[in-house]
C-alpha cells in the first residue's frame, strides 16, 4: 500500500481525460469502472487434480457514469454520434502532492451502450456509458496481460 504522508488516493486525486477534454478532463464524471480478464482453464489428466492449464482470450470492458450536462459536452466532441466515433483512449491520472503522477490508459475503447434514467425526486440526471476495450489496459505503463 502506498501512502504519502498518510494521505491515500481518493476521488479528488483523479482526472479522466477523453479526446478533446483536456486540460481539465471530463467534468461531471460520477463513476468509472473497468475490468479485464484472461481465460484460464485447468487441464486434467489421470487423477482428479489439474496437471496444467491452458489460456484463452483476454477481454476488457468498462462503464462511465456522467451527469447529463457532461454527456451534452461529450456529445459535442463526437458529432458523428458516440457509437460511430473512432476508437479512443481514456486516460486516468492519479495525482497526490509530492508524488509522481500515476496513470491508467484504457486503449482503443468503443462505446457499446448508453443508458438514461430519471426518477421523481432526483437531484441530478446521469448517463451510463458502457464501453469495450479493444486495445489494452496499462497501469503506469505495465499491462496485466503482457507485462512491460
Amino acid at each position: 500500500m502506498i501512502s504519502i504522508n498518510g494521505k491515500m488516493y481518493d476521488w479528488g486525486d483523479l482526472t479522466i481525460v477523453y479526446p478533446g477534454s483536456v486540460p481539465a478532463g471530463i467534468i461531471g464524471v460520477q463513476a468509472i469502472d473497468w475490468n479485464e480478464e484472461k481465460e484460464i482453464e485447468a487441464i486434467y489428466g489421470a487423477g482428479n487434480k489439474p496437471i496444467g492449464f491452458g489460456t484463452g482470450n483476454w477481454k476488457a470492458d468498462g462503464k462511465l457514469t456522467i451527469t447529463l450536462e457532461a454527456y451534452a459536452e461529450l456529445n459535442l466532441l463526437t458529432p458523428e454520434g458516440i457509437f460511430n466515433a473512432p476508437p479512443f483512449n481514456i486516460v486516468l491520472v492519479y495525482a497526490n502532492s509530492d508524488e509522481p503522477l500515476h496513470t491508467v490508459h484504457l486503449l482503443n475503447c468503443k462505446w457499446t451502450k448508453k443508458g438514461n434514467k430519471a426518477s421523481q425526486g432526483d437531484k441530478k440526471m446521469e448517463v451510463e456509458l458502457d464501453f469495450t476495450i479493444l486495445g489494452d489496459i496499462k497501469h503506469d505503463g505495465i499491462s496485466a496481460s503482457e507485462g512491460v
